[in-house]
């Protein structure tokens, strides 16, 4: 069971739309509000127009444009307190380099719905970045 409170809000952005899909479909069998979008850029003008909280952000590392890195730090900046999860099609390893930040939750692609699941529960418990 996932730790985002019943009827929270989770934002999935990635470029690919089946990944974006799925996930999306997979938080709204659990009731979650979901918004979702295709780029950075995109999430942040979704972002201007949606006024209430965003529990977590699942983002895309890589993506067209803004990198799921840099839409972190928009959408902290914007909302702080947002916990975040990145996914990745790439090599956890090398991707953990990229980030440079082994707290950060990740979760590499392709994953089932249990193994979102979980890595949603370890974003939850993380502590958000402010």
């Amino acid at each position: 069971m996932s730790l985002i409170p019943k009827k929270g809000t989770v934002y999935v952005v990635d470029d690919d739309e089946a990944v974006r899909d799925m996930t999306r479909r997979a938080l709204e069998r659990q009731r979650h509000t979901v918004l979702d979008a295709a780029t950075g850029e995109q999430a942040l003008e979704v972002n201007r127009m949606f006024n209430e909280p965003i529990d977590l952000l699942i983002t895309d590392i890589r993506m067209p444009g803004m990198s799921g890195l840099d839409l972190r730090d928009a959408l902290v900046a914007l909302r702080p307190g947002v916990r975040v999860l990145f996914i990745s099609g790439h090599a956890e390893e090398f991707t953990r380099k990229e980030l440079r930040d082994r707290q950060t939750p990740f979760l590499a692609k392709p994953f089932t719905m249990d193994q979102l699941d979980q890595a949603i529960q370890r974003a939850m418990a993380a502590r958000p970045k402010t």
